[in-house]
């Protein structure tokens, strides 16, 4: 339980009551003056990429609110509007009612979300770009002893980044080992990535089916580090029985035509930007490849 300065607040309070008989025609803001009364202060505690998809994004601020006051104060609010490359995506108001202790602080969470499709519709240039400047306005609500309501302006800028899909693809299938039993094999995948930031693919899960048989369904990690721009290439060494499996493989890696797979899983990704951390990006590719 929070207990308020007694001495402080009495002490305010022989303030007030001296200011008024003082000066009792004193304006508002002299006998806020004279009691010391002051605006909160308000600071951006943190700031972090909620969710991003190639859809949109959520971005999740922390407001850190200081009340130096011997006196508790209320939050009644605030008001945001947040503006790409210049242009109003959008705005809103929250009303929270949250009581402030006297000298104490209280944080705020404050989400703000994007669409990509209204970044496209004001920005016709987005598809050449690999990040829009981002700017998030707000006015914080609180209400004072003695100054009532006070509106406390508040603002935050970064750079948005704009994801392009990042690829995956079988670029190759070796088999090393083949017998009429069992067949050992190593797919090669290639991972694309468009942006201009790195990527660092920590977890890969997949679902493997070729010829319309399920090959394999696992998880690898610390796959691969892909630079901006750039490719990268890593293999995944498959086991196949052919007794729980079907003959119909053994002739499929044994025969001249190609094989027609398809790819299912999701990434997980982290990237070098303090905004885009632990992305969740789905896979659904389907090709043929010959076997070697």
């Amino acid at each position: 339980m929070n207990f308020y300065n007694v001495g402080a607040v009495i002490k305010q309070l022989l303030i007030f009551g001296a200011a008024l008989l003082a000066i009792g025609c004193a304006s508002v803001g002299e006998l806020a003056k004279i009691a010391d009364v002051r605006e909160p202060a308000v600071s951006l505690a943190e700031t972090r990429l909620n969710n991003l998809t190639f859809e949109g994004a959520e971005f999740l601020l922390l407001l850190d609110i200081q009340n130096p006051n011997p006196l508790p104060i209320k939050l009644a609010g605030f008001d945001y509007s947040l503006n790409v490359d210049g242009k109003t995506i959008t705005h809103g108001k929250q009303t929270s009612g949250i009581n402030i202790n006297a000298q104490g602080s209280s944080q705020v969470k404050f989400p703000v979300g994007i669409k990509f499709a209204d970044l496209v519709s004001l920005t016709k240039s987005i598809g050449n770009r690999d990040s829009l400047p981002l700017k998030i306005d707000s006015n914080i609500q609180v209400n004072l002893p003695i100054l009532g309501m006070r509106s406390i302006p508040m603002s935050y800028e970064n750079q948005l980044p704009i994801p392009k899909p990042t690829s995956v693809a079988i670029t190759s299938l070796a088999v090393d080992k083949l017998n009429l039993n069992s067949a050992a094999v190593k797919v090669e995948l290639e991972v694309n990535n468009p942006n201009a930031f790195g990527i660092d693919l920590s977890r890969l899960n997949y679902d493997l089916a070729v010829n319309g048989k399920a090959w394999a369904k696992s998880s690898v990690n610390n796959v691969a580090k892909i630079p901006g721009k750039g490719k990268s290439r890593f293999s995944i060494p498959i086991n196949l029985d052919f007794a729980t499996m079907g003959t119909t493989i053994y002739k499929s890696l044994t025969g001249s035509t190609p094989l027609q797979y398809q790819l299912k899983g999701n990434m997980i990704l982290d990237t070098a930007l303090p905004l885009l951390k632990n992305v969740q990006l789905p896979i659904d590719q389907a090709g043929s490849i010959k076997a070697r």
